[in-house]
C-alpha cells in the first residue's frame, strides 16, 4: 500500500485487494510479451530502472511517492525474486495479475503462483503483496480536505 493513503482509498484496497500499484503492475504484465525486447532494462538494484521509472511514471499510472515506496520499502530480495518471475513471464507470454493484502506476519511477504502446467498462456500468474498489518498506522488528513484519515503502510 503506498504511503499516505486516504482512508477511503485503504479501505477499498483492502476489501478489492487493488491498490494503484497493483492495478498499474497488472496493467503493464497483461500483454507480457510486449517487453521481449526490455528485458535488459527491467533492473531492481540498487534502485528502479530509469526504464521501470518511466513505464511506472506515465501518465495515469504511479504517483512519485508510491514509486518511491517500492524503492525504498519493498525488501530487496522481494524485488529480485519478484523481478526474476517477471522475466519468466515475459519469455514465457504469460500475464501476470497482482494483488494486496494485509497479514499478521512481522515482515512483508509476496507469494507468487504459477498456474499448473499446460495451462493456456490466457491464465495468469498471480503475484499477491502482504503488507504487515502492524505497520499500518493513523494520522490526521490535511485541515480541510474531505479526508480525515490518512494511512501509512
Amino acid at each position: 500500500m503506498p504511503p499516505f493513503s486516504t482512508l477511503k482509498t485503504f479501505v477499498k484496497a483492502v476489501n478489492s485487494g487493488q491498490t494503484n500499484i497493483t492495478r498499474v503492475l497488472t496493467l503493464l504484465m497483461q500483454y507480457p510479451t510486449q517487453w521481449q525486447g526490455s528485458m535488459a532494462d527491467i533492473e531492481v538494484s540498487p534502485n528502479l530502472s530509469l526504464f521501470l521509472n518511466a513505464q511506472f511514471g506515465a501518465a495515469g499510472r504511479m504517483i512519485p511517492q508510491e514509486i518511491a515506496h517500492i524503492e525504498s520499502h519493498w525488501p530487496m530480495a522481494q524485488k529480485q525474486a519478484l523481478r526474476a518471475e517477471v522475466l519468466h513471464a515475459i519469455e514465457a507470454g504469460r500475464p501476470m495479475v497482482f494483488k494486496w493484502t494485509l497479514t499478521s506476519a512481522q515482515t512483508p511477504d509476496t507469494d507468487i503462483v504459477w498456474p499448473p502446467n499446460n495451462t493456456p498462456l490466457t491464465v495468469p500468474v498471480l503475484v499477491t503483496f502482504r503488507s504487515p498489518r502492524a505497520g499500518v498506522k493513523y494520522s490526521p488528513g490535511p485541515e480541510g480536505s474531505d479526508e480525515d484519515v490518512v494511512v501509512e503502510v
